[in-house]
C-alpha cells in the first residue's frame, strides 16, 4: 500500500474501526482500541468553584544546541515566588520546578544569554498541565502535559495508550502554537489499525504515551482538516514529535544554527536563503571575509524538509539536508573547489562572529531567472 492509500486507510480506521466483521477494516489485535468514557463535565473557574489545588510544574527548556545561561524570575500578588538562574544544557535539556501552588496567578520574566527576553502572565490549568518555557529563535510559552495528564485530553479511542509492557511506550509529542485544534492520529503495524483522537489545547505541548509493540510503523494524523504521515521507528528514533500548525511529523523541535565559513583568500559575498517545509525561514545577503565565519542563532527551524538556496555570483545553487539532520549547526562553507552544505554532529562555534537574526517570511532581495525569490 502506497503512502496516500494508506493515510486515508488508517485515518478512516481510526474514525470508525471493527474486528473486520462485515468488511470494516481489521484493528490490529495489538492496536486494539476500547473507547474512552465520556468524561464528566469541568465547570470554569469561579469565585464558588475555585481551581484544583496541588502546586504545578515549571520548565525551562533549551530547545537550540547551544548551552544557555537563563534567569527566571515569578512574582505572585506582588511578591516574588520564584527566582532562579540555571544553566541549560545543549538540546532539549529543561530544568524542572515544581513549587508553584495551582491556586494563585503568576506573572513571569525569563531572559538567556542569547538574548531571549519575555514577560508574561499565567494562570494554571485546571487539568494537570504544567508550564513550559522554551527557548529556541525566541521564547515559546506552552501550558505542557505530561504523560498522565495527557491521557485526560483523550476524546476517542485509547488501546494504543498506555497499554502494554513500560517498555512498550514512546511518546507522541503533539506541539500547537495556536488555538484549540482538532487531531487524529493513526497507526499500522501492516496488521491493522489503532489510534487516538484528542482536541490539542491551545497554546500547548501534549507528550501522549503510546503503546508501540513494533519496530516500525506506519503513522498518520489528521489535524485541523489537514494531513501528514511519516514511518516511524520508535525504538531507533525515540520521542515521535508532530507539529499541528500546519501538520507535520519532525525528528526533533531544535532551531539550529547557520555558520557561514569562508575557506578562501578573498571575500565572499552570497545570498542565503533556508527554507522549512516550503517556507521561507531564513533570507540574508552576507559577506564573509577571507579565513572569517559567520554564525546566525536559532535560524533553522524544525521541520520533515529543510533547503538551502544559496546566490554567488549571479549563480544559484540548491541543497537538501537530510531528513532527520545530526544535532549541531548548519554549516555552509566555500572553499576554492566551490560550496558544500551539511548538517554537523557537534557545536562548533569557535571563532564565529554570531549573529542573534529573527526568522523572516520577507523575500529575499535577491533574483533569480528575473523574479524575486519568495516562494
Amino acid at each position: 500500500m502506497d503512502r496516500r492509500s494508506f493515510l486515508a486507510a488508517a485515518l478512516a480506521g481510526v474514525a470508525g474501526c471493527s474486528d473486520g466483521s462485515g468488511g470494516a477494516r481489521t484493528v490490529a489485535p495489538d492496536l486494539r482500541g476500547t473507547p474512552a468514557p465520556t468524561p464528566s463535565p469541568t465547570a470554569e473557574p469561579t469565585a464558588s468553584a475555585p481551581p484544583t489545588g496541588g502546586s504545578r510544574t515549571v520548565l525551562l527548556a533549551n530547545d537550540t544546541h547551544h548551552a544557555l545561561e537563563t534567569q527566571l524570575e515569578v512574582v505572585s500578588d506582588g511578591e516574588t515566588v520564584l527566582r532562579a538562574d540555571p544553566r541549560l544544557a545543549p538540546a532539549m535539556t529543561a530544568h524542572r520546578f515544581d513549587v508553584l501552588p495551582a491556586d494563585r496567578s503568576y506573572e513571569a520574566a525569563v531572559t538567556t544569554s542569547a538574548g531571549h527576553a519575555r514577560a508574561f502572565e499565567w494562570e494554571p490549568g485546571r487539568r494537570g498541565s504544567a508550564l513550559r518555557i522554551g527557548f529556541g529563535d525566541d521564547v515559546s510559552v506552552r501550558e505542557a502535559f505530561d504523560i498522565d495528564a495527557s491521557t485526560r485530553l483523550l476524546t476517542g479511542d485509547t488501546g494504543v495508550i498506555r497499554d502494554g509492557p513500560a517498555d512498550t511506550w514512546f511518546p507522541l509529542v503533539l506541539d500547537n502554537p495556536g488555538e484549540v485544534t482538532p487531531a487524529r492520529v493513526a497507526f499500522s503495524n501492516g496488521d491493522g489499525f489503532g489510534g487516538v483522537t484528542l482536541d490539542v489545547p491551545p497554546r500547548s505541548r501534549v507528550r501522549l504515551p503510546v503503546t508501540v509493540p513494533a519496530d516500525e510503523v506506519e503513522v498518520a494524523a489528521t489535524v485541523g482538516g489537514r494531513d501528514a504521515s511519516a514511518t516511524w521507528h520508535p525504538r531507533a528514533d525515540g520521542p515521535l514529535p508532530l507539529l499541528v500548525d500546519p501538520p507535520r511529523f519532525v525528528c526533533d523541535t531544535l532551531f539550529r544554527s547557520l555558520r557561514v565559513e569562508n575557506r578562501t583568500v578573498t571575500d565572499w559575498a552570497a545570498e542565503v536563503i533556508v527554507r522549512a517545509d516550503g517556507r521561507t525561514a531564513f533570507t540574508r545577503r552576507t559577506n564573509v571575509e577571507p579565513g572569517a565565519i559567520r554564525a546566525f542563532r536559532a535560524v533553522v527551524p524544525p521541520a520533515g524538509e529543510h533547503v538551502v538556496r544559496i546566490e554567488s555570483g549571479g549563480v544559484w545553487a540548491h541543497y537538501e539536508l537530510p531528513d532527520c539532520p545530526p544535532v549541531g549547526p548548519v554549516v555552509l562553507a566555500v572553499d576554492d573547489e566551490g560550496i558544500d552544505v551539511a548538517a554537523r554532529s557537534v557545536e562548533a562555534d569557535d571563532g564565529a562572529t554570531m549573529t542573534a537574526t529573527e526568522p523572516t517570511d520577507e523575500p529575499a532581495t535577491a533574483t533569480e531567472n528575473g523574479t524575486a525569490d519568495g516562494g
